[in-house]
């Protein structure tokens, strides 16, 4: 909406505003007569989780749902009160816990958000072993956090992710430098993954997360495909390319091709 606004267009800036209220306010409205909460209220937990003492021994390499024990835990011996308040209340101690994490341990703090932003683009699958029942945590006599049955993906799904999204991240990289002069024209792109990188530092990366996004680099990374193909072809294919995706954005939205 930002990106609309300075390009002075007001009103598809207000069509997406309202295309947002409308989707989203039912979740709203019931979630505030569940509990109270206009927001939802897992927030504080996956905060409490991405920015605790035990955050980079589990994430990336395993689900952050090893650490609910841990989460409840805490919330038992700290606040024995809210273990059986309502959702709002365990989402602001969670959310306090978690701020105070950060306020009492900056440098780890800034070091967990540059290892999520590099997790959120890693070429491996995030986490790097995927969640089982059998998988669980467990403390030594020092309080030293050890992950126990961890499980493993098939090769074959390891690598067909990695070498195509490799392909396409590079490759993307190639397309946003050749469309470095059209940064305001795909400023919508650029916020899409800004938004992203914004919401997965701050919490936690997964590739299931990241993946609503890649459609962007997928764009970017044609961009750099079709500066290889022989230049016959390059403006029909770059024509095709752009009259598909005006189907699904519209033209006036899409950047120039």
């Amino acid at each position: 909406m930002a990106a609309l606004v300075l390009r002075r267009r007001f009103v598809p800036a207000l069509l997406l505003a309202g295309t947002t209220v409308l989707i989203v306010s039912p979740a709203l409205l019931r979630n505030y007569r569940l509990n109270g909460s206009l927001f939802f209220t897992r927030g504080g937990i996956n905060l409490f989780e991405a920015n605790c003492r035990h955050s980079a021994k589990v994430i990336p390499a395993y689900s952050t749902d090893l650490l609910n024990p841990y989460a409840y835990e805490v919330l038992n011996e700290e606040a024995p009160k809210f273990v059986k308040a309502d959702e709002r209340e365990r989402d602001n101690f969670y959310t306090q816990k978690a701020l105070a994490f950060v306020k009492e341990n900056p440098l780890q703090a800034l070091k967990l958000r540059f290892l999520y932003l590099a997790s959120l683009f890693h070429p491996r699958i995030v986490p790097f072993h995927p969640f089982h029942k059998e998988t669980k945590i467990a403390f030594d006599d020092t309080g030293r956090l050890q992950v126990e049955n961890a499980a493993d993906r098939p090769q074959i799904a390891e690598w067909a992710h990695s070498i195509s999204y490799s392909f396409i991240f590079l490759t993307a990289l190639h397309g946003i430098w050749l469309r470095r002069k059209e940064i305001g024209r795909d400023a919508i792109l650029h916020s899409i993954v800004l938004s992203f990188i914004l919401i997965y530092t701050v919490y936690w990366p997964a590739t299931r997360l990241r993946a609503p996004m890649d459609f962007v680099l997928m764009f970017y990374s044609a961009v750099s495909v079709n500066r290889w193909l022989p230049r016959r072809h390059t403006q029909a294919r770059r024509r095709d390319c752009h009259d598909f995706l005006s189907i699904f954005i519209g033209k006036s939205w899409l950047p120039r091709a």
